[in-house]
């Protein structure tokens, strides 16, 4: 592999982060306006439209037909997704069943 090469597959990992980042960022901000909008089906629905189109167009045109570029793209959303996901997760506590919750005196 080249240089060349190898830098144009830095370019599509830190590309992938960056769609991946809007992609996962989008549904984040989305998820957590659903409460305070009118139609939260329509609401969802036009969100993965978008979401989905832009990422779609994204990899087509930034890269192509090459799959080693499309590949480290793919990977990059991967860790932006894996990111996400350390990052955003709620506490323990918070996800335990009600039950199981210890009273507080």
């Amino acid at each position: 592999m080249e240089y060349a090469e190898f830098g144009l597959i830095i370019v599509a990992l830190l590309g992938g982060m960056l769609l991946g980042g809007f992609y996962f960022g989008g549904l984040w901000f989305t998820v957590r306006r659903l409460p305070y909008v009118g139609h939260p089906a329509l609401w969802m629905m036009l969100s993965l439209m978008l979401r989905s189109a832009v990422v779609l167009a994204g990899f087509y045109f930034l890269f192509g037909r090459h799959w080693e570029q499309i590949l480290a793209a793919l990977g990059g959303m991967l860790i932006i997704r894996t990111f996400f996901v350390r990052r955003l997760r709620p506490k323990s506590e918070e996800m335990a069943p009600p039950s199981s919750r210890r009273q507080q005196v």
